[in-house]
């Protein structure tokens, strides 16, 4: 709800038409018996402020172990439907300061890499959604301040209950748990952007190695690069090729120093082959995915 105010009174700023040009997408999960009443909440706030379309969707979510995950991407799915039919070109998202430091959290937990410093992008464009951009404004913003903010305004909220049944409900809950993030959420910005700095410099490397064909590189080249570069290389690698390898794999194949023909199975029927010459991604004759290391 903060977001959608905040983005009715930037577009009040820009022009008096710009609220014309808003688009607000409320999904209903189905989830819970007044999930429906709440996204009707969300349409006739948008409709008071003069947002020029507001769509309710209602969304199938598949009750498997992650039904929050499920939830997610059948929301950003529902979203970029949405951007694509419209023209839109940037999902405007409300993640604010301590979802960033739960974020973090978890992905340490995870034993994530430095990706997890710049998950949550402030602004990301998103290839596999057609050059869709995501933004997230708030990111700096508290969960207290966007509530006072809400409280300034008098304008109604709701606070998910579901929030309480996963791993970030129960930081919320528990009270030093709770003060750490608030702690983290004022400091991290710093942090995430300069891991974002490098992230964008990885990637820049790994694209000059890959050159233009993007299916292979010099052993030369692999063999100059840190661990974690060669990992990313070898996910584009078969990424580029249409294939899938799991990060333990990529880690495993990153990690081989040997000369002697290394061959790993991919899906899709892709295999990636690492020799004294060089790495590279092709058809493999094999159906199923399989790892040969003489």
């Amino acid at each position: 709800m903060a977001l959608l105010l905040a983005m009715a009174t930037l577009a009040d700023r820009v022009g008096t038409a710009a609220r014309s040009k808003l688009a607000v997408l409320s999904i209903d999960h189905r989830l819970r018996e007044e999930s429906a009443r709440e996204v009707e909440l969300v349409a006739s706030t948008a409709r008071a402020l003069g947002v020029g379309s507001c769509v309710c969707e209602r969304v199938e979510v598949k009750h498997d172990a992650n039904v929050l995950a499920a939830a997610r991407d059948a929301r950003y799915s529902a979203a970029v439907r949405l951007a694509q039919r419209l023209e839109i070109r940037t999902l405007v998202v409300a993640h604010q300061a301590e979802d960033r430091a739960e974020s973090l959290l978890l992905a340490l937990e995870r034993g994530d890499g430095l990706e997890s410093l710049a998950r949550l992008r402030p602004r990301r464009v998103m290839h596999d959604w057609g050059e869709v951009s995501i933004a997230r404004p708030l990111l700096d913003i508290s969960r207290a301040d966007l509530r006072t903010f809400l409280n300034e305004c008098n304008v109604d909220w709701i606070e998910d209950p579901s929030n309480a049944f996963h791993a970030r409900g129960a930081m919320r809950g528990e009270p030093a748990v709770a003060l750490l993030v608030e702690r983290l959420a004022r400091g991290i910005g710093t942090l995430a952007d300069e891991a974002l700095d490098c992230l964008q410099w990885r990637e820049q490397r790994v694209a000059e190695i890959l050159g233009r064909d993007k299916t292979s590189c010099s052993r030369e080249d692999f063999d100059k690069l840190p661990l974690s570069f060669r990992c990313h290389l070898i996910a584009q690698l078969v990424r580029s090729g249409g294939g899938e390898m799991s990060r333990s794999m990529i880690e495993i194949a990153a990690s081989s120093d040997s000369r002697a023909p290394r061959r790993y199975g991919c899906s899709n029927g892709m295999q990636l082959t690492i020799d004294a010459r060089g790495v590279r991604i092709v058809r493999s004759e094999f159906t199923a995915p399989i790892d040969i290391r003489p």
